[in-house]
């Protein structure tokens, strides 16, 4: 079950692997090729994902690569009995292929009729071999073989950044230039290759990575049965990239009505477990044929042909019935069940609240408030309440119980301590194997956090704002109180300009920064006394600027993994560290900090928080100085 996915971006952002920027903004080809050949599948390594790229290529399995990259990639079907070379039997794993490559006259065999197919391909083979795939034959090159060849791949880009040489045997990476420079090639009827094969270009004129990545995706499947993804996921669990609501995972953890989508050429899963409980109102345009449903004031589409149904004129689902929708990737219903199989208790934070009128599942109508809760296992459901009381910030308990839905003010002994080194318990209690951990604010802010980030952190008793106890008496939930940092908003100040009259009487301020990449501004009649460089914004109650902060400046010697050295301290790199190079006067966001780990190339400055939070001290924005070349 393919599906093209419309959070294309979104996904993308999950998995982050947009091209690294080079200091002129431009995106390198090194960053980009791995990761657009292998969302085509033409490599894609070995079953654990290796890709092996200094291995050796044989003439073997360059026919498949080819294969795939070309319209015939679902054309190499079983083989037939009959043996085209002496030496390739039709039982061979390549057959196929070197029928495909063969019979468009891309190779062909040895005058002693044998193929060869284990022997290594030099770099002339694989061009020539390449340049008839664009449709090019001799009459288009002058010259001897394979001068002529490679002067002709040469100038069709196909060589851009391969260092092998006429007469080299190819690397896999060598290869995989090949086949990512083909991409951009032009046919011999001057159309861009890859145009050829359906593939949507970029602005650069390149093949668009977000489209690539979505028409590779398989989903959505709803996990039941104790929610095992192994019956769904054709590859194996090993070096695999796994993404819940759209936040990087440690492993594979399922559970019961998850929804999961994967691509195998990238080994990548996706799992969302985003439900919106409430009562059916309507279903649009109409039961005979259901496009979307309305749930306490909200529509949302029906992505999956199986969830129409169950609400159509031949479904058991009616409006009035309080159900829930579990949601994809797309934020579409990929399927609608009775809300009482999923009956269950939810704890989390309110990051939105607005007044609503819905009827609940006794059938009475309620004026009240339909409330967005960030929950400890990552995700954001919607509930209703009734209450005054409960505000963007506050911590609830959320569940379907009977007949009615509730979502309720909550608070427990705020019992603080210390978190193990092994982040396997608070003070003398231990963490559940599934516990589900938020920091928070009182303005609706939350990360979610994995127990590691509280290694060894001491949690003041004011810090810990719900400590929730299974059944063994473990924890099993657990929302902090802004105990991490992570919640600030950090910036890089690119230009600071304040002005105070002699008087003291006129003052204005002009902060000029990035977020996350994106430029921003703050303008008025106050000053903070700041220097360009990392700093944090605090806001008001309103969502203005209420201060801008420096943070503290640091020299580092080096980067690495997760942190970097300056001076004989080592400081642990935030979630999400901001990493910037600034050439002359522009400034680039890089992909992450490896990416100027280059002390020759680049001087650091580096800025980290202390603003008080136990679980903080970490670095948060990373600029690196391009040097000047002389």
């Amino acid at each position: 079950m393919k599906r093209m996915v419309s959070a294309v971006l979104a996904l993308l952002l999950a998995l982050g692997a947009a091209p690294p920027l080079a200091a002129d903004g431009a995106e390198t080809d090194a960053g980009s090729a791995e990761d657009i050949v292998r969302a085509l599948g033409i490599m894609v390594g070995d079953e654990n994902g290796d890709m092996d790229l200094g291995g050796g290529v044989t003439r073997a399995q360059f026919c498949k690569m080819m294969t795939v990259a070309s319209v015939y990639r679902d054309s190499a079907g079983a083989a037939s009995g009959y043996s085209m070379f002496k030496d390739l039997r039709s039982s061979h794993w390549s057959y196929s292929y070197v029928t495909v490559a063969v019979n468009n006259g891309w190779f062909v065999g040895y005058v002693d009729g044998a193929f060869r197919p284990d022997d290594a391909i030099k770099l002339e083979e694989a061009a020539t071999a390449l340049l008839r795939l664009l449709g090019y034959d001799k009459t288009d090159t002058s010259g001897a073989y394979p001068a002529a060849q490679l002067g002709k791949a040469d100038g069709l880009g196909l060589l851009k950044d391969v260092p092998a040489r006429r007469g080299d045997e190819l690397t896999r990476r060598e290869a995989l230039l090949l086949f990512y420079n083909l991409l951009t090639a032009k046919t011999k009827q001057g159309e861009t290759y890859a145009v050829t094969l359906g593939c949507k270009l970029d602005g650069a004129g390149k093949p668009d990575y977000a489209s690539l990545v979505a028409s590779g995706t398989e989903g959505p499947f709803v996990l039941k049965g104790g929610g095992d993804a192994a019956a769904v996921i054709p590859f194996t669990m090993t070096n695999i990239s796994v993404y819940r609501n759209g936040r990087q995972a440690a492993q594979l953890n399922t559970e019961n009505y998850d929804v999961c989508y994967y691509n195998a050429n990238l080994r990548t899963v996706w799992l969302y477990s985003n439900r919106v409980t409430g009562v059916l109102s309507a279903v649009g345009p109409g039961i005979s044929s259901p496009e979307n449903v309305t749930v306490d004031g909200k529509t949302y589409n029906i992505g999956v042909s199986a969830a129409a149904y169950k609400v159509s004129s031949s479904g058991a689902l009616r409006v009035g019935d309080t159900v829930t929708l579990l949601l994809g990737m797309d934020d579409a219903a990929v399927d609608i069940i009775p809300a009482s199989e999923l009956s269950g208790t939810y704890y989390g934070v309110v990051t939105d609240k607005t007044p609503s009128v819905y009827t609940d599942g006794d059938g009475t109508t309620v004026t009240g408030y339909a409330l967005t809760v960030a929950c400890t296992d990552g995700a954001e459901r919607a509930f209703n309440t009734s209450s005054v009381s409960i505000d963007t910030g506050s911590v609830v308990e959320c569940g379907y119980t009977g007949s009615r839905l509730e979502a309720k003010l909550i608070t427990s002994a705020a019992t603080g301590g210390a978190v193990n080194k092994e982040a396997t318990a608070l003070g003398d209690t231990s963490f559940a194997d599934d516990i589900g951990i938020l920091d928070s604010d009182s303005k609706g802010g939350y990360a979610v956090l994995e127990p590691s980030r509280l290694s060894g952190v001491t949690l003041a008793r004011e810090r810990v704002r719900l400590r929730i106890l299974n059944t063994d008496g473990e924890i099993s939930h657990l929302i902090l109180n802004n105990a991490t940092g992570d919640l600030y908003s950090y910036v890089l100040l690119t230009g600071v300009s304040e002005s105070v009259s002699e008087s003291a009487m006129s003052v204005s301020g002009v902060y000029n920064y990035l977020a996350d990449g994106k430029p921003g501004s703050v303008s008025g009649s106050s000053v903070y006394f700041l220097r360009t460089g990392g700093a944090v914004l605090q806001y008001d109650s309103d969502g203005g600027v209420s201060s801008i902060k420096n943070l503290t400046e640091i020299a580092p010697s080096s980067v690495g993994g997760d942190t970097l050295i300056a001076g004989d301290k080592t400081y642990e790199l935030g979630d999400g560290v901001q990493t910037y190079i600034r050439s002359g006067v522009e400034y680039y966001q890089a992909s992450s900090p490896e990416d100027v780990a280059d002390t020759g190339r680049y001087t650091l400055r580096a800025w980290y928080d202390e603003l008080g939070a136990p679980a903080g001290g970490k670095v948060r924005v990373i600029l690196a100085v391009e040097n000047k070349r002389g």
